[in-house]
């Protein structure tokens, strides 16, 4: 092995042994000291302890499950030797020499596409927010003071206070060892909060390790029902790429609306490419690359090691930005001869133009993920002269710097659309619309089909302001294609795909068209009055007032669709979107008619929300139909606290709770059986049985005891 490569799988073993041997002290107590000679205790250790170490060193999948449960089961014996650190060299020289069938990875061309080259094990880094004063300096010193190894905080963008902090390349904190670190900030006079970013994404059942028993139990609508983005598949949409187009009269105000022309449109996605589809209306001069933090905001079409070592839950994204883009401004007809896919794609403003923000290789983000980069992507496109911003992607939670970076936008007077959210998940009851489509003021859209049917896999909810076509949409495609790096090439073509991303991307075109048909966003500020967040403000109020059609809620489970739930109807906003009737509404009438309906009282009520309050309004959005007092009663007892101790260990540990509910199937689970929530469909209930059935059984399945595994040492202190 050379010696690059034998240097970094010594990288990997020092940075694996510690987290195991700390989850295994965790481990052990909780078993009875006469069953630990036996073999079979024994292996129940190690299969559990690999599933806390991937939740706390993410990275360390790269290593094959069989190969981790060895080097566990050495350290549980206390017999770690030269073995450990021979069998990773030979993991990792199978990768560089001559790829690895079945783990999507190839052989590297050279260091610099060599995703071993900067091994992260999931913590991106640390956001901070201090007070504004004189002694900011002061707080920002003892902060890299702090966090001796890691870089000095970087401020964010136009939003004042805020700073990042992110690691240096030899430097890969755990998970536990990321939270604790933002404590011991969160200590310091002047810092108002301090928490982790975190590369992870949601546990999902491993397929290849599905029993009989399970594949039977759910069966194979259940396991694509796990993952969401199920085509509906009708037969008319195949026939008619811009079915999308005809079902929201998208067509209707081209002509006066000049097709969207010399409006920008913010879109925060992965990345363009250059298909000929999409790529005359991309501005690669105005695009930015928060992920990077460069000016370049090209997709590279590949999946980060990240995403390739959690590839059993197919949420990576590359092209993802392609598709969506073409969905809002692709020109007619086709671009290029020969024809490139089997049909052409067209936006629903092919006059548009499109800024291109790579903001994340993945458009399911954790509350604790890549939320700092979305915040900023959404401030470089409104900096770059964005009208409309379009958002495909969501995250379960939201976070401050999100919040105020589209309250940025909508001041701003940028019209926000953003996606209601697609059930990934394998408990299909998670159905609340995902940030920042919750946040007030921005457009959030649901999903639909050529019937005007509910997409089956679309968010909903209170939130959802409008619907459009979710499923069956055209749009284009980009992938890599070949096995070895110097054979990949990039393939572009056109088809079909499903998901609230082209149902947001629908509406945004159309947004753009609409500014234009007021006369463009100069002319229609001046005749709402010059204050710019009378504009987004107004588009939403004519979405409100405006006929749209209604959304068609099968009385019973239809024919073609047999898992289909059962959906409300005052869940998906205003109904699917008719740009057509939309038009028809005035703006400025609108907004006049809603200050009407409005009665403003004389002495507005002071809402004050307790810290412990938010965090149960946000775990709320995983349990429909539970009420608050009944959630904080369950939790108060699952943790063996009083209710008054539970709000102060929410105050201090909520929203590490909540990453670990966002990424423990097993804790959400648990969440949902002591509140007696909603039960789920049958198809969801036959999912969650293939799931259990894959799981690792722990003896114990409360808060208390998977939190006292899985949390940082301040959270297990307080709690244990």
């Amino acid at each position: 092995m050379s010696q690059p490569n034998l240097a970094r799988a010594t990288k990997i073993a020092q940075h694996l042994l510690n987290p195991i041997t700390a989850i295994l002290n965790r481990l052990l107590p909780t078993f009875a000291k006469d069953t630990l000679e036996q073999d079979s205790t024994r292996d129940l250790i190690v299969k559990q302890a690999d599933e806390l170490l991937l939740a706390e060193v993410p990275a360390a999948a790269i290593i094959p499950r069989a190969a981790r449960h060895r080097l566990i089961r050495r350290v549980l014996d206390g017999l770690l030797d030269n073995l450990l650190l021979s069998e990773i060299e030979a993991k990792l020289t199978a990768i560089a020499d001559v790829g690895v069938e079945g783990m999507g990875v190839a052989p590297f061309a050279s260091e610099k596409n060599n995703p071993l080259a900067e091994i992260s094990l999931g913590v991106r880094g640390i956001t901070i927010r201090v007070i504004v004063d004189a002694s900011s300096d002061d707080v920002l010193k003892e902060v890299s003071d702090q966090l001796t190894g890691w870089r000095k905080p970087q401020a964010m963008e136009e939003l004042t206070g805020f700073y990042t902090v992110r690691p240096l390349e030899d430097l890969n904190p755990t998970v536990s060892e990321a939270w604790s670190l933002a404590y011991k900030l969160s200590q310091i006079e002047g810092i108002l909060s301090a928490e982790p970013a975190i590369r992870q994404l949601p546990e999902t059942p491993n397929f290849k390790e599905l029993g009989a028993e399970a594949a039977t139990a759910a069966g194979p609508v259940a396991f694509i029902k796990t993952f969401g983005m199920q085509d509906h598949g009708v037969p008319q949409a195949k026939t008619a790429p811009e079915w999308s187009l005809e079902k929201t009269y998208a067509k209707a105000i081209w002509t006066v609306g000049n097709y969207g022309k010399d409006v920008l449109i913010g879109h925060v996605d992965t990345g363009y490419t250059e298909h000929p589809e999409i790529i005359s209306n991309i501005r690669k001069d105005l695009g930015y690359d928060t992920w990077d933090d460069d000016a370049d905001a090209k997709d590279d079409l590949d999946s980060s090691l990240w995403d390739k070592v959690r590839a059993k839950m197919p949420v990576t994204n590359p092209g993802h930005g392609t598709g969506t883009g073409s969905v809002i401004a692709s020109p007619q007809g086709w671009q290029v001869s020969p024809p490139i896919g089997p049909s052409p794609v067209c936006g629903t403003a092919p006059n548009a133009s499109i800024i291109p923000i790579r903001a994340t290789p993945s458009v399911v983000i954790l509350p604790t993920g890549s939320l700092d980069e979305v915040a900023q992507g959404i401030i470089k496109a409104v900096k770059s002269g964005a009208r409309v911003i379009s958002m495909s992607l969501g995250t379960p939670w939201g976070a401050d710097e999100l919040e105020l970076a589209v309250q940025y936008a909508l001041d701003r007077g940028v019209i926000v659309c953003a996606a209601a959210g697609n059930v990934v998940l394998a408990e299909s009851w998670l159905t609340a619309v995902t940030y920042p489509a919750a946040y007030p003021g921005v457009i959030a859209v649901a999903g639909c089909d050529y019937f005007y049917r509910p997409w089956r896999d679309t968010c909903r909810g209170k939130e959802v302001v409008v619907t459009a076509p979710g499923t069956d949409v055209w749009r284009a495609t980009a992938e890599l294609d070949g096995f070895w790096p110097w054979e990949k090439e990039t393939v572009f073509s056109t088809g079909q795909g499903s998901g609230t991303s082209f149902a947001v991307a629908t509406v945004a075109g159309i947004a753009a068209c609409w500014l234009n048909y007021w006369g463009g966003w100069d002319s229609l500020l001046q005749k709402l009055g010059d204050n710019p967040r009378s504009i987004p403000e107004a588009f939403l109020e004519c979405i409100h007032q405006h006929k749209a059609t209604n959304i068609n809620i099968p009385n019973s489970a239809p024919p073609d669709l047999p898992d289909y739930p059962d959906f409300q109807s005052q869940d998906f906003g205003k109904g699917v979107i008719n740009a057509q009737e939309l038009v028809k509404i005035d703006p400025l009438e609108a907004l006049k008619q809603k200050q009407a309906a409005v009665a403003v009282p004389l002495v507005a009520p002071v809402s004050h929300v307790s810290v412990a309050d938010k965090i149960l309004s946000d775990m709320l959005r995983l349990l429909p139909r539970v009420e608050i007092e009944k959630l904080r009663s369950a939790l108060a007892s699952d943790l063996g606290l009083t209710e008054a101790k539970l709000d102060t260990f929410l105050e201090s540990h909520g929203r590490e709770l909540l990453h670990h509910a966002a990424t423990s199937s097993a804790l959400r689970t648990r969440l949902r059986e002591i509140t007696e929530a909603q039960p789920p469909s049958p198809v969801a209930a036959a999912t969650a049985l293939a799931v259990t059935a894959t799981a690792v059984p722990f003896y114990n399945d409360s808060l208390i005891a998977q939190l006292g595994l899985r949390g940082s040492d301040e959270l297990r202190k307080d709690l244990l």
